[in-house]
């Protein structure tokens, strides 16, 4: 009896070991084919790639920077965590003799050489508040427009005699002055 449930015991190990290699082949086989799918996509690309050699090369030396771009001045003979960065805009760009560009940075004397610039990524570390300062150059531009008309009143008033232009200076006044109290205040 014993004999008999040990090869049973034998034969269930046997099936179960033979389920298990199948269930794994059938794991490594997809894997595999997986891979060879991969291959084949990135062997048609690469034969779909024109060589490199194939472009011709208009400008060997195109420039790294555009107008307008921002843009930090390094010095590159000094090691980058020794030193604060400039940070500007390129306001113009030409080549030189030597057919290098070299640029005019905000904030910088003189022509500077591309070695000795590098992309902004981060920006400066402080930054203005932009929009605070276009409202208020907005309501400047009011406050000038407003003033402007007022002279032109006055001067209307002085030159024609006629009393209108005076009465339309005093409507002014209250949009003047509602103006003057949306201004920030310096400071805050």
């Amino acid at each position: 009896m014993k004999l008999k449930h040990i090869g049973a015991i034998a034969a269930a190990i046997c099936a179960g070991l033979a389920v298990r290699n199948y269930a794994h082949k059938r794991k490594i086989d997809t894997i595999y084919a997986k891979a060879a799918a991969i291959q084949a996509e990135a062997d048609a690309l690469e034969a779909e790639e024109t060589p490199v050699w194939a472009f011709l090369i208009e400008d060997a030396y195109a420039p790294f920077y555009e107008v307008g771009d921002p843009v930090v001045v390094v010095n590159p003979y000094i090691d980058a965590g020794f030193r604060e960065p400039d940070h500007g805009v390129v306001i113009d760009r030409k080549q030189n003799a030597y057919g290098a560009y070299v640029y005019r940075v905000s904030g910088q004397d003189g022509w500077i050489n591309e070695n000795w610039l590098n992309y902004d990524e981060f920006g400066p570390k402080e930054v203005r508040d932009v929009k605070k300062d276009l409202r208020a150059e907005t309501i400047k531009a009011k406050i000038d427009a407003l003033l402007d008309e007022m002279n032109d009143n006055a001067e209307l008033t002085r030159v024609t005699g006629d009393d209108s232009f005076k009465q339309r200076n005093e409507t002014l006044i209250p949009r003047l002055v509602a103006l003057h109290e949306k201004l920030p205040k310096e400071g805050v």
